[in-house]
């Protein structure tokens, strides 16, 4: 019986030794590569103009965004929400639109803001 013991707690320490040594690293993902011969073309940023701090000025840029975006056929409504160099627009669709033109309207809502204040 003594001897089973000494091999059941041998085998447990030696179980015990393993799992530490080996289950404390910590698994990492290989780093991205481009495959050979493909090139990853380079972004700018197109050059802006700083946002405006004064609350009015700001609110000068919400209301001529909305009106911009309501002025697209197929808007009943806009609302503009502007987080830091970013414009958030959302529209009220009028009813029964199928699918080509809620696309096509939600193309022309970009467009149209983005030439009114780029």
């Amino acid at each position: 019986m003594k001897i089973f013991r000494k091999k059941t707690i041998l085998a447990g320490m030696l179980v015990l030794g393993v799992m530490l040594a080996t289950g404390c690293t910590a698994l990492q993902k290989p780093a991205p590569q481009n495959p050979p011969g493909v090139q990853v073309p380079e972004t700018t940023a197109p050059s802006q103009e700083p946002m405006p701090t004064d609350p009015a000025e700001v609110n000068n840029m919400v209301t001529k965004l909305t009106d911009t975006a309501a002025r697209v056929p197929g808007v009943n409504r806009s609302t503009v929400v502007i987080a830091g160099t970013t414009a958030y627009v959302g529209v009220d669709e009028k009813a029964g639109l199928e699918k080509g033109e809620t696309e096509r309207i939600k193309r022309d809502v970009s467009n149209e803001v983005k030439k009114a204040e780029p």
